[in-house]
């Protein structure tokens, strides 16, 4: 399920922290983290994102990105790691 965020001039230094919300993907509607999945120490949460932007010349710029977000349990981040990258312009 995609979720998109977009702002206006960042600028550096100053955070960008947009809620991401957890979707039920059968209901498409909001849920929260239940007391059962918290404490399962099996479980972890990582976020993919791609960052588009133009740059002060007018030239398009993206940044994919993935991090993660709640390490309970054991957790191999090569294939998040291998994700990232950024243009080459």
């Amino acid at each position: 399920m995609a979720f998109h965020s977009s702002t206006g001039s960042l600028f550096p230094g100053v955070p960008f922290s947009p809620q991401v919300p957890r979707i039920d993907p059968d209901k498409g509607t909001v849920v929260s983290t239940t007391k059962e999945e918290a404490a399962d120490t099996t479980r972890y949460v990582v976020v993919y994102g791609i960052a588009k932007y133009d740059d002060i010349f007018g030239v398009h710029h993206y940044t994919k990105f993935c991090e993660p977000i709640v390490l309970q349990g054991p957790y191999n981040g090569g294939e998040c790691h291998a994700y990232n990258n950024v243009d080459n312009n």
